[in-house]
């Protein structure tokens, strides 16, 4: 039996549904890895020289698939400092990002809840 070639369509981005953030409340970052084999950044280091220090990852969920082009991963972050939030990050095509701060306050993250 030969292998034939079966085309997949690639799907739209998930921008907006499962708390992924719109393209135009995202900030993206440059990561900064301790190890190479760790997955998960450091930090953020953003264009205007902000750095942004990520804590524990205590959660981590996948959306979208590779194969229809549109896979973002989603890790829940508990920062170092005590009494602080939890904060999210994505990676979606190789882009890291956060949600901007003034989006973050606008809405509550409740749109996860519609894809579990």
């Amino acid at each position: 039996m030969g292998k034939t070639d079966v085309a997949i369509p690639k799907r739209k981005s998930l921008a907006g549904k499962c708390g992924i953030p719109f393209e135009k409340d995202r900030e993206y970052g440059e990561p900064v890895f301790e190890r190479r084999e760790n997955p998960i950044p450091i930090a953020l280091e953003f264009p205007n020289g902000r750095r942004l220090r990520m804590g524990s990852a205590v959660g981590y969920d996948e959306y979208g698939r590779e194969i229809f082009g549109n896979l973002c991963r989603h890790w829940t972050m508990r920062p170092n400092d005590a009494g602080t939030e939890s904060s999210d990050l994505w990676e979606g095509f190789g882009r890291w990002f956060v949600r901007k701060e003034a989006a973050a306050r606008k809405s509550p993250i409740r749109a996860m809840e519609q894809c579990r």
